[in-house]
C-alpha cells in the first residue's frame, strides 16, 4: 500500500495548460508537470502520442521578456519569429508592446544513437504566456511554473496545496555559487575557449552563478585553495583541456509551434504559445560553435512565415542566459588532471580540510591531456562521453548530485600528497614524463612515446610490497583487561622516537608533533620539537604544511608488518590506480568504482615480451587487457587496500603521482575510502 501511495504522489499532476497548433485543426497539446517530470501529450484525429521529459534531464528554466524590435510595423500584430530575441525582464531592451511572459525550459534527454550507444539532446522548450492583458499576471503564471520545475530539480518536496503561493511574489532564487578555476594553457591551451564555449552556456541555462579564477603559473590552484574564504562557494569546478580539436556543424532545429487559445475567439491577446525545439549536441564543423535557429513556423493572425537562421552562441538572438564571467558557487576545475591534483592537495594544506571535504564536492570540466577522471566518473554513472566529453561533466556542475570518491595517501621520503587517479612507477611513468617535449601532439604524444619506449624497452630492479584487499590495514588488538590497572608514578614524561624526519601530517600517529586527546578534553602532545609548532616538516618555514587523516602504515624506513606480500626482482612497470580509466580511451581498472575503498595494482616483471607487453597496451583502450592478466604470471593485477615500492637506487627512473613527476625513491601509499565528494552526471 505504502509503495502505491508513493507511485500516486510521484505522478500526481501539479500544473496542467492546454495548447492548440491554430495551423491544424483539432490539433492538441496538452502540457502536464507532476514529481516525475514534463509530460506532453499530443491529441490528433483520434490519435494520442506522449512523451515524458524526466525532471532529472531537466536542468532550468528561465522567465525571459521579448526584445524591442529596431523596425516593427504598427499593423503587425505579434513579433515575427525571425526576428524573435529574448532579453532579461529587468533589460532596457525589452519590448513595451508585448505583454507576454517568455519561459524556456532547458533539457537534455538520453536518446538512442546508431547502434547500441546513447547520447545527449538538448531540448528547449518555450511556454509564451498571453492569457492575460497585463504582463504582470502573465509573468506571475509564468514564475510559477519556472519555481516549481526549480524545485522539482533540487529535490525539494512540492505540496499541491502550496502550489497557488508560488509566484513572483517569492520568486525562486538560487542559492548555490560556484567557484571555477581554469588552466589557458592546459592540453592543447583552448581552456579558456572551451569552458566560453561549452560550459557557460549551460551554467547560464541552469541559472548557476560563478567566479572564474584563470591561473597564472604552476601550483597557482593549490596556493589559491589553500589560501581562499572556501566556503563562499558551494562546490569547485576544474577544468581539463582536451587533447583533439573539435570543431561544430550547425543543425536545423525542429521546431513546432502551438498556441493556446483561452477565450472562445482566438485573438492574439488570448494565446500561448509551446515551441519545442532540438539540437544535436558536438556535431563538427569548421565554423566554431554554431547554435542554429531554422525551420521555425510561426503561426500569427496576420502571416504564417518559415526561415532558417544561423546565430553564434553569443548573440542574444539565441534565447540564452547572457554570459557574465563573474559569476559562481561550487568549485570548478578547467585544464587537465594537473590541476585537479594541485586543487586536491591544496585543500589538504588547510587545517580545516575536514569540513571543507565534506561540504563542497568537486568537479571536473575535461580539457587536458588525461582526462582519466573525468572519464572514470562518466565511466561510473553510465553517462555517455562522446562525441561531447564536456557535456557529462558540465551537467554534473548544474545537478545537484555528488558521490564519494576514494582518495590515496602517498608518502615519500620528502613529501606527503593525496592523490585521485594512480602512482606509477617504469613503463608509463616513463612515457607519461619523456613525452612532455610533444606535449603540441595533444594526446598522441602517448602513442608516438609508447612505441619508443617499447623498442627501447626498460625494467627496473627493486622491491614491491603491498597489502592484499582482503587483509585490513589496522589489525584488531586484543581487548584490555578491565580488571588490569596501569601503576603510574607521580610524574610521566613521554616522548615519540628521535631520529626520524617528520614526513607526515600533524594528525599523524608516526609524527613528532602528535596531539593525543583523551575523552574528558585534556591533552596530551609530545614534548619533542614542542617549540616552533608551525614549521613544516623540512623545517622550510615557505613551505605549507600537509594536513589530511593520519596515515595507518609505518613509515618508510620501518619494516612492514607479516601480513603484507613482497615481490622482489625486475619490473618493467607497477602502476597503481583507484580509477577506471587513466586517459580518455585508457580502460585501466574496469572493475573499480569511485568509492569501493581499493587500489588495483598492476604489475608487469621484468620477464614480459614486447610481444605480451604490445598485446597488452592494445587492450587498454577495451579493457581487454584484463583477460591477459594471471595470478603468478608475467602481467598481474592486484586488489590492494597499500603498497610499497622499494626502487634499487643504482638505477634511475622515473616516478608519477597522477602523472606529476615526483622524486625517484622510496613511496608508499594507502587508500582512504570516500575521503573526498565529486560531482556525478
Amino acid at each position: 500500500m505504502e509503495i502505491k501511495s508513493e507511485e500516486a504522489s510521484q505522478s500526481r499532476i501539479l500544473l496542467e495548460e492546454t495548447f492548440y497548433v491554430l495551423t491544424k485543426k483539432n490539433c492538441v497539446f496538452r502540457v502536464r508537470l507532476s514529481k516525475t517530470g514534463l509530460c506532453l501529450v499530443k491529441e490528433s484525429d483520434n490519435n494520442i502520442k506522449e512523451q515524458v521529459i524526466p525532471i532529472q534531464d531537466i536542468i532550468g528554466c528561465r522567465c525571459l521578456r521579448s526584445k524591442k524590435q529596431s523596425k516593427n510595423c504598427s499593423c503587425q500584430s505579434i513579433p515575427r519569429s525571425t526576428n524573435l530575441k529574448v532579453v532579461e525582464e529587468n533589460s532596457g531592451d525589452l519590448d513595451d508592446t508585448d505583454v507576454s511572459a517568455y519561459l524556456y525550459i532547458y533539457a537534455y534527454i538520453l536518446v538512442n544513437n546508431k547502434g547500441t550507444t546513447k547520447k545527449r539532446e538538448r531540448t528547449i522548450i518555450t511556454l509564451r504566456f498571453r492569457s492575460f492583458d497585463k504582463y504582470e499576471d502573465n509573468n506571475k503564471e509564468a514564475q510559477r511554473w519556472r519555481t516549481i520545475i526549480k524545485k522539482l530539480i533540487k529535490g525539494e518536496n512540492v505540496s499541491t496545496s502550496h502550489i497557488a503561493d508560488f509566484s513572483v511574489s517569492n520568486k525562486y532564487k538560487e542559492d548555490r555559487r560556484l567557484l571555477v578555476l581554469c588552466n589557458p594553457k592546459s592540453g592543447p591551451g583552448k581552456g579558456r575557449i572551451i569552458f566560453q564555449q561549452k560550459v557557460v552556456p549551460i551554467l547560464q541555462e541552469a541559472e548557476i552563478p560563478y567566479d572564474l579564477h584563470i591561473t597564472k603559473y604552476a601550483n597557482f590552484a593549490r596556493e589559491f585553495i589553500r589560501t581562499c574564504n572556501i566556503f563562499q562557494w558551494s562546490g569547485i569546478i576544474l577544468q581539463n583541456v582536451k587533447n583533439s580539436r573539435r570543431t561544430f556543424r550547425p543543425l536545423p532545429l525542429d521546431r513546432k509551434t502551438i498556441f493556446r487559445d483561452n477565450s472562445s475567439d482566438s485573438s492574439v491577446a488570448s494565446q500561448q504559445r509551446l515551441i519545442v525545439s532540438r539540437d544535436s549536441i558536438d556535431s563538427p564543423s569548421s565554423e566554431g560553435h554554431v547554435a542554429t535557429i531554422g525551420t521555425v513556423i510561426f503561426v500569427g493572425a496576420l502571416n504564417v512565415c518559415r526561415t532558417s537562421q544561423t546565430a553564434l552562441s553569443e548573440e542574444k538572438s539565441f534565447p540564452t542566459p547572457a554570459k557574465d564571467p563573474h559569476v559562481a558557487k561550487n568549485h570548478a576545475n578547467v585544464g587537465g588532471d594537473g590541476i585537479v591534483f594541485e586543487a586536491i592537495n591544496g585543500l589538504f594544506e588547510r587545517w580545516d580540510w575536514s569540513d571543507v571535504v565534506k561540504s563542497i564536492p568537486i568537479g571536473v570540466i575535461p580539457g587536458g591531456s588525461g582526462n582519466g577522471l573525468a572519464r572514470s566518473i562518466a565511466y561510473h554513472c553510465s553517462e555517455p562521453y562522446l562525441p561531447s566529453p564536456t557535456l557529462p561533466s558540465a551537467l554534473a556542475a548544474v545537478r545537484h548530485n555528488c558521490a564519494p570518491m576514494d582518495l590515496v595517501r602517498v608518502e615519500t621520503t620528502s613529501q606527503i600528497m593525496f592523490s585521485f587517479l594512480s602512482v606509477g612507477w617504469g613503463f608509463l611513468s616513463d612515457i607519461d614524463i619523456e613525452s612532455e617535449r610533444l606535449r603540441m601532439l595533444g594526446g598522441q604524444r602517448f602513442t608516438v612515446w609508447s612505441v619508443a619506449r617499447l623498442i627501447g624497452l626498460r625494467s627496473y630492479g627493486g622491491k614491491l610490497w603491498y597489502l592484499p584487499a582482503n587483509v585490513p590495514l589496522v589489525q584488531a588488538k586484543p581487548e584490555a583487561n578491565p580488571g588490569s590497572a596501569l601503576d603510574l608514578p607521580a610524574e610521566v614524561h613521554l616522548e615519540t622516537q628521535t631520529g626520524r624526519q617528520r614526513l607526515d601530517s600533524w594528525y599523524s600517529a608516526a609524527s613528532r608533533r602528535s596531539a593525543y586527546f583523551s575523552a574528558t578534553g585534556s591533552s596530551y602532545q609530545s614534548t619533542a620539537d614542542s617549540g616552533g609548532g608551525g614549521e613544516n616538516p623540512a623545517g622550510d618555514p615557505d613551505k605549507p604544511r600537509m594536513y589530511g587523516p593520519a596515515s595507518q602504515l609505518p613509515c618508510l624506513t620501518q619494516p612492514l608488518p607479516p601480513a603484507w606480500k613482497c615481490k622482489e626482482g625486475r619490473f618493467v612497470m607497477v602502476h597503481a590506480s583507484y580509477q577506471t580509466h587513466l586517459g580518455e580511451d585508457c580502460l585501466f581498472a574496469p572493475d573499480a568504482k569511485l568509492n569501493d575503498g581499493t587500489i588495483w595494482l598492476l604489475i608487469v616483471h621484468g620477464g614480459t615480451t614486447r610481444t605480451q607487453l604490445l598485446h597488452f597496451l592494445l587492450g587498454l583502450s577495451t579493457g581487454a587487457h584484463a583477460s591477459m592478466v594471471s595470478e603468478g604470471g608475467p602481467i598481474e593485477l592486484i586488489a590492494v587496500n597499500a603498497f610499497r615500492i622499494e626502487p634499487d637506487m643504482i638505477e634511475q627512473g622515473y616516478m608519477t603521482v597522477d602523472g606529476e613527476h615526483v622524486e625517484y625513491g622510496p613511496i608508499q601509499a594507502e587508500v582512504f575510502p570516500e575521503l573526498a565528494r565529486v560531482m556525478v552526471p
